[in-house]
């Protein structure tokens, strides 16, 4: 989820310098007038046909970026100035973290008192609390309900169908707290400062998505099936920071269509790119890839022949060629996997690892196109695949005819 938003984030910066160039073209420059009085529209191919904007609920591709436009959670993501997001304080204007004697982390979240719906009434803790009980509730059989996991009474939750037992209690409107099982590193990125985690009050008469109450920086104006339109809110606390007036969303058609509008100036960004585009990017001195965890999977019957013979699944695994797999996909941003963690994922559990600010931006973007790095120490070192074992980790990928 990081590194998509970070990815966003750039390539949005990228996006509106270039709109503001071709802006430029378009008259002699001494009759140049900028008009401050006209909305900033800003319109993005992103994704596919919305099946919903309610946060537990949504699974559409690019679902995820307009949620955060419309909701903001306790933590949220900046523009650390230099195109990178940064964690920082959202709804909640500061926590504390405290570690008992067997290991279980307690946030305590206090939320800015400044903070409003899109129809003027308060945001409390108590909207918090309730949203992650009702995202943890087996009854709403929602699709994101193990983000919460981490949070002590999570599986109590699952086998009682009591959603009061997820351990998220609110002393008073403004402060949440929460207990978790054990320590969570991802605690505040994922469940704080995540899309689907966002707060849910209630709904308008009606309930349809065009009639959602919202705590972000957008509310909604528009919904079909060709359009998702935002329009900036007037009650959002940090409103004057918002410079975009309005977002048209429109489902992405494909990365040559896509592209060729992005050229024509009919939209500002899309995320899809031809391959012969990305093949001429890769060789500019500037090309800066950041690597997307992608799964793809094929499930077998453990219990049923043949596969309830452990020599057959090995047979079957040895079977698998990876890289020609990839060969004939032809894409160029995909890249064999060799086990269930990816490369460039750092394992900050490891004794010795180096603190963030002693990455560099190399070990920060590993470009997921070059090859594996060499096995080192194990200890202190920053990629988790360096020293996973090999009950996630396997040999690269070679002696195939072997197998």
């Amino acid at each position: 989820m990081k590194q998509k938003f970070k990815k966003m984030t750039a390539l949005l910066l990228s996006a509106l310098l270039l709109l503001s160039a071709c802006g430029a073209q378009e008259e002699p420059p001494e009759v140049q007038v900028t008009d401050n009085t006209q909305p900033f529209t800003l319109t993005v191919a992103l994704g596919g046909v919305q099946d919903t904007l309610v946060p537990t609920c949504s699974t559409a591709d690019g679902g995820e970026t307009i949620l955060y436009h419309l909701y903001e959670n306790l933590m949220r993501w900046e523009n650390d100035g230099n195109g990178y997001a940064v964690l920082a304080p959202g709804q909640a204007e500061s926590y504390t973290v405290e570690t008992d004697y067997e290991g279980n982390e307690t946030y305590t979240f206090t939320l800015r008192d400044d903070i409003v719906w899109s129809d003027g009434q308060s945001v409390t803790s108590y909207q918090f609390a309730a949203a992650w009980q009702r995202l943890a509730d087996p009854a709403y059989d929602s699709p994101h309900r193990e983000l919460v996991s981490c949070i002590a009474g999570y599986d109590e939750v699952q086998t009682t169908g009591a959603a009061s037992l997820l351990q998220v209690s609110t002393p008073d409107s403004r402060t949440l707290v929460v207990k978790l099982n054990g320590s969570s590193p991802c605690f505040l990125e994922v469940v704080c400062a995540g899309a689907y985690t966002m707060p849910i009050r209630t709904y308008l008469p009606g309930n349809e998505d065009d009639q959602i109450v919202t705590n972000g920086a957008y509310v909604v104006a528009e919904v079909s099936s060709d359009l998702v339109r935002l329009s900036k809110s007037g009650n959002y606390y940090d409103r004057a920071n918002v410079t975009v007036d309005e977002i048209r969303v429109v489902p992405a058609s494909g990365s040559d269509a896509d592209y060729a509008d992005f050229q024509e100036g009919v939209v500002a960004f899309t995320t899809n790119l031809p391959t012969s585009v990305l093949e001429e990017l890769a060789q500019e001195e500037n090309w800066l890839p950041e690597p997307v965890t992608t799964t793809y999977s094929v499930f077998f019957n453990t219990f049923t022949a043949p596969f309830d013979n452990a020599d057959v699944r090995a047979a079957f695994r040895l079977a698998v060629d990876e890289q020609a797999i990839v060969d004939a996909l032809a894409d160029m941003t995909l890249r064999a996997a060799t086990g269930l963690v990816p490369y460039g994922v750092a394992d900050h559990g490891t004794d010795g690892a180096p603190e963030e600010e002693e990455q560099t931006e190399e070990e920060r973007l590993p470009d997921p196109n070059a090859p594996p790095p060499e096995e080192e120490d194990a200890v202190g070192h920053y990629d988790f695949r360096a020293h996973g074992s090999e009950i996630v980790t396997l040999e690269i990928s070679e002696g195939y005819d072997i197998d």
